[in-house]
């Protein structure tokens, strides 16, 4: 299960991915308090879907342009999730539009994709 997170704008969005299949989405508007919201919204989408942390198989998170505080909370924010469950985490340069933002991209399918060792970061 992939763990899909986009804090470069005004909202916060997330997303659960199965394969390319979206399971589900959420969207908060972060109003500057990105760090406020973001933990407890994938607590929440985890719990709605029955899932918990140790179910998720790797993290793919925007990492810009956009807003400098809230690219930084959400790029910290995965970089420890990697980290604590020891899954891959995936930072993507820029997504090509919202609809992009809801669905986890793969190295072997698009060449801007870059995976992020979470030991060498």
């Amino acid at each position: 299960m992939t763990l899909n997170i986009d804090t470069t704008g005004d909202d916060i969005l997330i997303s659960l991915a199965n394969g390319e299949e979206v399971i589900d989405t959420a969207s908060r508007s972060a109003a500057g308090a990105f760090s406020e919201h973001l933990v407890p919204m994938i607590d929440e989408i985890l719990k709605e879907n029955k899932l918990l942390p140790k179910d998720l198989t790797d993290i793919v998170v925007k990492r810009g342009p956009g807003s400098w505080n809230g690219t930084r909370v959400g790029v910290v924010t995965a970089k420890i999730l990697a980290f604590a469950l020891k899954i891959p985490l995936k930072g993507m340069p820029e997504f090509e539009g919202e609809e992009l933002a809801m669905t986890p991209v793969y190295p072997d399918k698009h060449e801007d994709t870059l995976e992020i060792n979470y030991d060498t970061v």
